[in-house]
Parts: structure tokens; sequence; C-alpha cells
């Protein structure tokens, strides 16, 4: 199948795609069926385990004696051996997921003059300074991946995929807290003091937020931009710079993003202005540059690769729209 370039940002790749992407199909899809079949061979060892248990404490059971209390933990077994199984599959997924990427988004990459693909993120990826704006909690354990750094119109940016969760208080359980885009770019127009961009959480908290602020030194600031201040709430060490700072072409931009993000991925964004650099942090629930699916065959890359064209194509919109 001809790949077919549906917006600027994939002019000129349909010959690229034919060059270097079509050939490496058939050797991925050999792949993706051995993964395939392992995938579903531990699914099913699980079970079977999980099953033979299952039926021994059957067989064991002094059923009249045990009554209801047993019947309830040989369906909790059961119950705990399909969610192993669907694990363990999962997990090979997932790996067939990154294998799909390798492959794919260094071409990708390559084609968009100017930008590396790391997909173990090998080097480091500054979190820290998301941890410092508070913009992802230092509390969580993060898994970061798929970077993708590079220029675009003279401005520097690194950007990652990354997931965080965080630990239970009892137990080694934990719980989903944020997956999501974050991102680094430098080179906008100097901010005059520390500016954190968060989400308007209604009056209540607000008040509840500016007495914590208060504390750490960070101030509500007002902009009297209706469309702003009614989807973000904005905190800066020195409010009036910040207001100089933030002026109405800008607060436009950004009630744009905002409502564009709102529209793609049912959440907004988070933003910290330091100096010339600015930390942006998007939440979605699909993962960025999201490759093939394990259990569908791969006839064509084509579909993956525009879902990636349109993320690279929102991150350049979100470059356009920083303050210059």
């Amino acid at each position: 199948m001809q790949f077919v370039e549906r917006t600027p940002i994939e002019a000129g790749f349909a010959e690229i795609y034919d060059r270097q992407v079509r050939p490496m199909l058939p050797a991925l899809e050999r792949q993706r069926r051995r993964r395939n079949i392992l995938g579903w061979f531990w699914f099913a060892i699980i079970l079977l385990i999980g099953g033979g248990i299952a039926v021994t404490a059957v067989l064991l059971f002094d059923w009249d004696a045990v009554g209801p209390v047993g019947a309830f933990f040989v369906g909790i077994m059961v119950l705990m051996t399909v969610i192993f199984a669907t694990v363990a599959r999962q997990g090979v997924a997932r790996g067939w997921k990154r294998v799909a990427a390798r492959q794919a988004l260094p071409v990708v990459a390559q084609f968009l003059d100017g930008l590396r693909y790391d997909p173990d993120v090998e080097q480091g990826f500054p979190l820290e300074d998301f941890n410092r704006f508070d913009l992802i909690s230092d509390q969580a354990e993060v898994r970061a991946s798929d970077r993708m750094s590079g220029l675009w119109r003279g401005r520097a940016f690194d950007l990652v995929s990354v997931e965080t969760w965080r630990r239970k208080t009892r137990g080694n359980n934990r719980s989903a807290a944020f997956r999501g885009l974050a991102m680094q770019v430098w080179g906008i127009r100097p901010a005059p003091t520390r500016i954190r961009i968060g989400l308007n959480p209604g009056k209540v908290l607000n008040r509840v937020s500016k007495a914590f602020s208060d504390l750490s030194g960070m101030h509500p600031v007002r902009t009297g931009h209706t469309g702003f201040d009614r989807q973000f709430a904005i905190y800066a060490a020195d409010p009036e710079a910040a207001r100089r700072w933030l002026t109405p072409a800008l607060l436009s931009d950004l009630a744009a993003l905002g409502q564009s993000q709102m529209a793609r991925t049912g959440e907004s964004l988070r933003a910290a202005f330091e100096d010339d650099m600015v930390c942006l942090v998007l939440r979605r629930q699909r993962r960025f540059m999201e490759m093939s699916r394990l259990g569908r065959p791969i006839g064509t890359l084509e579909p993956e690769l525009h879902a990636v064209f349109d993320d690279l194509q929102m991150i350049r919109n979100i470059l356009d729209r920083l303050p210059r």
C-alpha cells in the first residue's frame, strides 16, 4: 500500500516510506508473529498452572466442611490466574511495541531534519526541573521513554513520554499517577520571574492553593484575560512582573493551545517559565508515538506513522505559540 501524505509535515515522506520503511515490514511481521506466539504461550502456561491448582483444590476440598468459603477461594484463584496471564501477555506486547518503534521512528526523525530519537532515554532527561516546578511529583516512580529532541525554527526542544506511579502506603502495590508528555524548550523570550501555569481548580480550591503558594513564595496572578483565566491558574514569584510579561497575545495563544489540547485528549496542559526556558506537561491516555499492536498483522505502518506525524505537528504548534 502506498503511503498517502495527508498533512504538510508529511510532504515528501511517501518516497522515504517506500525506500526505507516498506522493506523492513516482512522482517517486522515475522518478529510480531514470534512474539505473538510467545505471548499466548505464557498466557496458556499460567492458565494451565493456575487451573491445575484450582482443579486440585476442588478435588481435595471437603465441600461439606468448607462450603461457600471454599468456592470463594477457588473463584479468587481463577480470577488471579487470568489476571497474571493477561499481564504476562501484555509484557510481551510492550516489548514488541518497543521493537517496532526502534525500527520506524529513527526514519521519521531523520526525515524531519535535526531530530534525534532515543527509545530508552539513555543519557537522562532533566525530570528534576519538572519536580522543582511541581509539574511531576518527585514522590512518584517515573519511567521515561521515546525521547525526541532537536530544533524547530531556532528553538531547541527535548521531550519524552512519561509514566508515573505512586507507591501505596501499605504493601508493594502502586497506582498510576500520570501518563503523558514532558517537554522542555529553550530560546523563548526570557521571563522576568518564575511563573507556573496550571489548571484552574475553581474558587474554593483556588483559595486553598493560594494559602499554600504564599508559603512557597509563589503568588496568584490575575491576568484579566477571560478565556485564559477560565482555564488556567497562574502563580509567580513576582506577580506584577509576570503580569507585564504575559501579554494579551501570549495569553490568547496559551488559551487556544489549552483548548486544542483539551479537544484532542480531554486534558489541558501545565507549564512553568524560568529565564529563557519553559517546561510543559501534557496529560494523555495514549502513549506518545505508539506503534503497532501485537495482535494485528503488519500490512503497513501507515496508520501508526500518521499518528506520529500528528504528534510531532502538535509539538511544532506548541513551539510556534511560545513567546519570542
